[in-house]
């Protein structure tokens, strides 16, 4: 999806549809009658037609993806799109600290170290605005962001600072937190 994810705020969460549904443990049952939003983060061709690819919008941000067809339920009825991607958008507040990073994997890695030069140093030293060896063993949390997609964020704590003699003088290992 290009402006996506879409959510959908019409669609009705139904017995019908709770009992059909291989995840109903993510739905707030309370709702079950009710116009019940989704986030609809795809759709793909099924054996029956159509369908859009769905999560509820969980209370604790984690649910599987559901299948809903074109059209059931009332969840094509009324749908809001952002304008945007958001992915300039930080979500996580700061401080921030800018890397690049060439590939998405480390999103799922646990720390990343990473070679920086004396100017990335002096910005780091601005974000966390303290003297590093009371950021090192106090562990402050700041935010790593992509330089280029500021959404794509990790929270997390300086470990480790070295001064090296390659083409970065500094190297630098930050250990993700995850909330």
């Amino acid at each position: 999806m290009a402006r996506g994810p879409v959510v959908s705020t019409s669609f009705f969460l139904s017995k019908s549809f709770m009992k059909k549904c291989d995840a109903s443990f993510c739905f707030d049952k309370s709702l079950i009658g009710k116009e019940y939003p989704l986030l609809i983060v795809g759709w793909e061709m099924a054996s029956f037609g159509e369908v859009w690819l769905v999560q509820p919008l969980a209370r604790d941000g984690t649910s599987e993806t559901q299948k809903v067809a074109f059209r059931q339920f009332g969840i094509d009825d009324h749908c809001i799109a952002p304008l945007s991607t958001f992915e300039d958008t930080s979500w996580q507040p700061g401080p921030y600290f800018d890397i690049h990073f060439s590939g998405t994997e480390w999103h799922t890695w646990t720390s990343v170290k990473t070679g920086i030069t004396s100017d990335d140093l002096e910005e780091l030293g601005n974000v966390l605005e303290e003297d590093f060896t009371k950021v090192l063993k106090a562990k402050k949390k700041f935010v790593t962001r992509s330089k280029t997609r500021h959404a794509h964020s990790r929270a997390g704590y300086l470990k480790t600072l070295e001064r090296q003699t390659d083409e970065f003088p500094w190297r630098i290992e930050i250990t993700f937190l995850d909330d």
